[in-house]
């Protein structure tokens, strides 16, 4: 009678906790569908491979505490992919995917702050130039030391602010004018000295 109740159980949902593999995965199933794919199973490893259907759940029961341990086939039965549940994949913010009522345009303000190296040139952003295009709005800067020295921020050769550092080490001094501020991904943003007055160059810049 038991074998016949599972038989009848089992082409309807098949409830068990049967410890088999699934695919490539070694997996406990506990809720199967008529076709006998996998619709709720738990486990240590995540599964992989042919056999759980579309949207089944999977428990990974070794997931340590304060650790997401659900996720769900988002691939198909023959091909599984189980993501995180909770997660965001690549597909769904995709590039023109959040548009119209769900974007909220703005800009952002940034800072950054580089010493001086004497009259070599700083990449304030390294060799690979800005991450982004920016226009630079303020310029300031705190003197190290004792000497004066004009200190420029510059672009592809192009001045965008140039402050006379003073002899009052800790002094700071701001642009009184900015030219030449906005600036495309990865162009080049430098800061130089004219001579051995040392500063920390503060560049306050805008991502639109």
């Amino acid at each position: 009678m038991s074998k016949l109740r599972n038989l009848i159980v089992r082409n309807v949902l098949q409830i068990n906790g049967d410890s088999r593999t699934v695919g490539a995965t070694a997996v406990t199933v506990l809720f199967s569908d008529s076709s006998d794919l996998v619709l709720l199973a738990r486990g240590t490893s995540v599964p992989t491979g042919a056999g759980y259907a579309k949207g089944c759940i999977f428990a990974k029961t070794d997931a340590g505490a304060g650790v997401k341990a659900l996720y769900e086939n988002i691939g198909t039965s023959a091909a599984a992919n189980f993501n995180l549940m909770g997660d965001v994949t690549a597909s769904e913010i995709a590039a023109g995917s959040i548009s119209g009522a769900k974007l909220n345009t703005g800009k952002g303000y940034f800072t950054v702050t580089v010493a001086t190296n004497n009259t070599t040139p700083v990449d304030v952003f390294g060799a690979g130039g800005v991450p982004c295009d920016l226009i630079v709005k303020h310029v300031r800067l705190t003197a190290k030391d004792a000497t004066a020295s004009n200190i420029t921020v510059a672009t592809d050769g192009n001045t965008i602010a140039t402050i006379a550092k003073g002899t009052s080490a800790g002094a700071l001094v701001g642009a009184t004018s900015i030219a030449n501020g906005a600036i495309a991904a990865a162009g080049p943003l430098t800061i130089v000295s004219s001579g051995a007055g040392e500063a920390f160059v503060e560049i306050a810049f805008e991502v639109a």
